[in-house]
């Protein structure tokens, strides 16, 4: 590592716990200066991990949170992640889902 260098090595991981039968959580972790995310559709219950050089262009880490169990979360919280992904990477198209 050079002088000045800032590493930045993130991991997450969720899961259902006792009370809930679904994990409606979703990741995301986004490295700007190379235009590269973590995988769509990546499981929450599956770590997500990622190790890169924090630049001024900067990074995102994002968590959303599934909603308690209600109706859609997973949904919601797939959605919220993949417009964050798409817009910061400058996607041509939007996920579906509501506006």
């Amino acid at each position: 590592m050079t002088r000045g260098e800032i590493r930045v090595r993130v991991a997450g991981r969720s899961n259902t716990g006792q009370v809930r039968t679904e994990n409606q959580d979703a990741m995301l972790v986004v490295d700007l200066a190379r235009g590269s995310a973590t995988p769509p559709d990546t499981p929450a219950e599956r770590a997500t991990s990622a190790d890169f050089e924090l630049t001024p262009e900067g990074a995102i880490l994002l968590v959303a949170d599934g909603v308690g169990g209600h109706q859609n979360g997973a949904e919601a919280s797939r959605i919220a992640v993949d417009r964050v992904r798409a817009h910061m990477l400058g996607a041509e198209s939007s996920p579906s889902g509501p506006e």
